[in-house]
């Protein structure tokens, strides 16, 4: 009887070790983050609205995990994001693509603890979403084109800072106070009447917010909640 329930110990022991070993190995790649993250966002798909980064919710993509298909809301018969792969019904493949000289943007951060992170260019975000590191200071410019713009943040402890411009830097660096709010918009009246500037962010405990557009809020005020990402748009009128 003892020898008979040795070798089942000896059999059963094997496949409790893999098994062991298996959720062990499971557990380590949930501890450093590895995960299928589709548009590079940081993250993971998961938990992500907008799995392939077209900026069209996954409850709202017919075809969430493919950034050149969202849908056409334009009813022209065209993917609105089968030109750019993100939505633009203006420019979806069924009218003129965008002129070459159409301005676009990139955004820098300067991040507590870590320092400058970016530039990213649009429609990229700098990839901070989730880190947990708040947003001090920002640069916002413009790196194709002739237009100019204008922005301003609210901070902690300063509160609403004044407009800077193209390329300045809005905030501080390495004093820890957080960004939690931004306004951007275009200098010029000609650029605001061609062109569209839309930008949002990824805010503590809220993740990302609906896009503001040409001077509009991006953020909240009074609740001090940090800013971790963000992301800046300009599309034609």
């Amino acid at each position: 009887m003892k020898y008979t329930t040795s070798l089942i110990v000896l059999n059963v022991l094997p496949i409790f070790l893999s098994l062991t070993l298996v959720f062990s190995l499971q557990s380590c790649k949930e501890e450093v983050g590895v995960c299928n993250d589709l548009d590079m966002d940081t993250i993971c798909d998961i938990n992500d609205d907008d799995i392939d980064g077209d900026f069209i919710r996954n409850e709202n993509d017919p075809f969430p995990s493919d950034r050149y298909i969202c849908g056409d809301t334009d009813s022209d018969g065209c993917d609105d994001c089968e030109s750019l792969g993100y939505s633009t019904p203006q420019f979806d493949g069924c009218s003129t693509p965008p002129a070459a000289t159409m301005p676009e943007a990139e955004v820098l951060a300067h991040l507590k603890d870590f320092g400058d992170k970016g530039y990213a260019q649009q429609p990229a975000s700098l990839g901070t979403a989730g880190l947990g590191r708040q947003i001090e200071g920002i640069i916002i410019r413009i790196y194709k084109g002739d237009a100019k713009v204008r922005y301003k943040g609210y901070f902690q402890d300063l509160g609403n800072g004044d407009w800077v411009y193209n390329g300045d830097l809005c905030g501080t660096r390495n004093q820890k106070r957080r960004l939690e709010a931004f306004w951007v918009e275009f200098v010029d009246q000609s650029d605001k009447d061609k062109y569209s500037i839309q930008y949002t962010c990824y805010a503590q405990s809220r993740g990302w917010l609906p896009w503001s557009k040409d001077g509009q809020m991006s953020g909240t005020v009074g609740e001090g909640r940090q800013l971790e990402d963000i992301r800046v748009l300009i599309v034609p009128k």
